[in-house]
């Protein structure tokens, strides 16, 4: 079994249900020293086999707070790649919206690992604030992608979603990358 998956996923030989799978996830498994630089550890992944598509989920997790706060998910079917970001966390069929589909039965298993890789990256590498409320009568957070300024968690004292808050009390970066990686995918059997 290769080493690279083996940091990453547990999983055994008999787990895979045909060579594509296997090549998918060593071609995907190659660009992991990137995912290292981005803060993701190996802890952070996870993997599923079943009807016919193998699943790889990513998390990005505030450690200091034990906070989830994005679920990252492909799932590779052989001739595609579904990805984009698992609105549950669970893995199950539910992507938020804006999920993105490659399908072409002239790539190989490698050609799609190297477009999830894009995804894992570009996706790793964006920064999220925790903004704090910290008043006498309630305490409220919000963790927001710093590029679009979504908030995508939040939590409060008296579980109440709050707006018009005004300037927070204080302003932390939990996931950064304090220099977008470059991923260097070299082309595979590129299509003539």
């Amino acid at each position: 079994m290769n080493n690279e998956i083996q940091n990453w996923f547990e999983v055994t030989e008999e787990d895979f249900e045909n060579d594509a799978e296997r090549e998918f996830l060593i071609a995907l498994c190659a660009h992991s020293s990137e995912w290292v630089k981005l803060g993701i550890t190996p802890d952070s992944g996870f993997i599923q086999f079943g009807d016919s598509t193998l699943t790889v989920g990513i998390d990005i997790t505030d450690w200091e707070r034990k906070v989830c706060l994005r679920a990252l998910r492909i799932d590779f079917s052989g001739d595609r790649i579904v990805f984009g970001e698992d609105e549950t966390g669970q893995f199950g069929n539910n992507f938020k919206p804006g999920v993105k589909e490659v399908r072409d039965p002239g790539n190989s298993p490698a050609q799609f690992a190297d477009i999830a890789a894009r995804f894992l990256v570009d996706e790793m590498a964006r920064k999220i604030e925790l903004w704090e409320w910290n008043t006498l009568w309630f305490r409220h957070r919000n963790y927001v992608l710093s590029d679009t300024g979504e908030v995508f968690v939040w939590s409060d004292s008296r579980n109440k979603k709050r707006s018009n808050l005004g300037e927070p009390s204080r302003i932390t970066v939990v996931h950064a990358s304090h220099q977008k990686a470059q991923l260097d995918i070299v082309k595979s059997n590129p299509k003539k």
